[in-house]
């Protein structure tokens, strides 16, 4: 099954690594040795077009967008509805995520219900969404969000008559593996970018009340597990 990541952030802010999909890869393709996954950065000046789109297939397209980055994300969207023609099948399902995703999930699904919405970290939400895409042998979108629903993933918001969230889970780093791939370091390094390292999540001043994910000094990965 084919999977399209797309990181939406533009050079005029910041030339970061973009942790977001690179790990979100990972995680698939430790536990789908199925999956294809192709990554779009626009920073770094990958064009995404109709056409580029509609020759990749996609099943599932993940969009990493961050807040000041609404123009890049309508875009994307606006690219997506060209090359697939939107009704009530999963022709492909649109999953948003990050930092916009997760604070404007409301505006995102008021205005395009026809999403998924990852709330926080998306590894647990995205195995289980590929796994239920992969597995439903209906593709209308009505049959995949009861599947949701039913199978209780974590960290998502959709709309079925309304807003729904379901259940708030946070990954436990100390029994995880490392996975990161950094698909683009490379790259990054030579455009004299930022590259990150991640060791833990969240921030250490831990007191902004909106915070969807506190820091916990404990909750480290291991560097010794692989």
């Amino acid at each position: 099954m084919n999977v399209v990541l797309i990181d939406t952030a533009c050079t005029e802010r910041e030339l970061s690594e973009p942790l977001g999909i690179e790990t979100l890869a990972a995680e698939l393709l430790w536990y789908y040795s199925d999956c294809n996954i192709d990554t779009v950065v626009l920073s770094l000046e990958e064009e995404l077009t109709v056409e580029k789109l509609k020759s990749l297939t996609p099943s599932i397209i993940g969009i990493s967008t961050k807040i000041g980055e609404e123009k890049e994300f309508n875009r994307v969207i606006s690219i997506i509805s060209s090359s697939f023609p939107k009704n009530d099948y999963l022709s492909p399902l649109v999953v948003v995520g990050d930092v916009y995703g997760t604070y404007a999930y409301e505006y995102i699904l008021n205005n395009f219900p026809s999403v998924i919405c990852v709330i926080g970290e998306g590894e647990e939400a995205w195995v289980g969404i590929y796994e239920i895409y992969s597995r439903i042998s209906s593709k209308e979108f009505s049959v995949f969000l009861e599947a949701l629903i039913k199978k209780q993933i974590p960290n998502i918001a959709f709309y079925k008559n309304g807003i729904h969230l379901t259940r708030r889970s946070v990954k436990d780093l100390t029994k995880s593996v490392y996975r990161n791939v950094h698909i683009y370091s490379k790259r990054i390094i030579k455009n004299n970018g930022i590259i990150r390292m991640e060791a833990s999540r969240g921030c250490p001043w831990n007191e902004c009340s909106f915070c969807v994910l506190k820091w916990n000094a404990k909750n480290v990965f291991d560097p010794h597990k692989k």
